[in-house]
């Protein structure tokens, strides 16, 4: 039969209330979040954790424990933290730049587009400590990427940040910036996945945010013949 293997999937939002990346930093506090009747019974909650730029921390640490009690929150957790410009990398120079706590500093003459790679090697050669790798997209447009699923925040001096495009880049000339990336449930039956808890919303999981649902079954994947 086609009308089994339900799967349910919800994804945390990244820019609705709250999240935008510009003013964001409020979001870096401990998150602690309660699973209601999981079994149609039984709320759980499991430990908090922090959400922050350092290492071992974010909803990278976050889907690490859900996914360590999966068989009793009957859910498992993944997570994209990922931070594009919203228009190929700008010609100018870069001052101040610091990443996650990281000094970078300054990157002179960046050309647009990167065309010769001198911004995402900056960024690159610092990517143990930062745990963010940087990236060239088709467009030209900045790619920062959460290695570890910590959050990643951004300053630049001034106009100089406009060199990385806008985008989830907006905002980092003040101290404001972060983002917290996307965390996605997924539960192998057609169930809502209800969540609660200690400042929930600042991951994204509370439904004024918008929270992406959707249910597929074999039907779906397999279309109609």
């Amino acid at each position: 039969s086609d009308k089994i293997g339900h799967v349910r999937i919800e994804t945390s939002s990244f820019d609705g209330e709250g999240m935008s990346a510009s003013a964001a930093a409020q979001n870096l506090t401990e998150v602690g979040l309660n699973f209601k009747q999981v079994n149609g019974v039984n709320d759980y909650k499991i430990e908090t954790v922090r959400i922050s730029t350092s290492a071992g921390t974010g909803i990278g640490a976050l889907s690490e424990i859900i996914n360590r009690f999966s068989n009793t929150l009957g859910v498992r957790a993944s997570y994209n933290v990922m931070a594009t410009g919203g228009t190929p990398v700008q010609s100018g120079t870069v001052r101040e730049l610091t990443i996650n706590g990281v000094v970078i500093g300054t990157v002179n003459d960046v050309r647009k587009n990167d065309a010769d790679g001198r911004l995402t090697n900056a960024i690159n050669s610092v990517k143990d400590r930062t745990g963010v790798e940087a990236s060239l997209d088709i467009q030209g447009r900045i790619n920062l990427r959460s290695i570890d699923g910590r959050a990643i925040s951004v300053h630049a001096a001034s106009a100089s940040g406009q060199v990385f495009g806008g985008g989830n880049f907006a905002g980092i000339s003040g101290n404001e910036h972060a983002v917290i990336g996307r965390l996605t449930l997924t539960r192998t039956d057609a169930r809502d996945i209800i969540v609660s808890g200690v400042n929930f919303s600042h991951v994204g999981l509370h439904s004024a945010q918008g929270v992406a649902e959707y249910t597929v079954n074999l039907r779906a994947v397999r279309g109609i013949f």
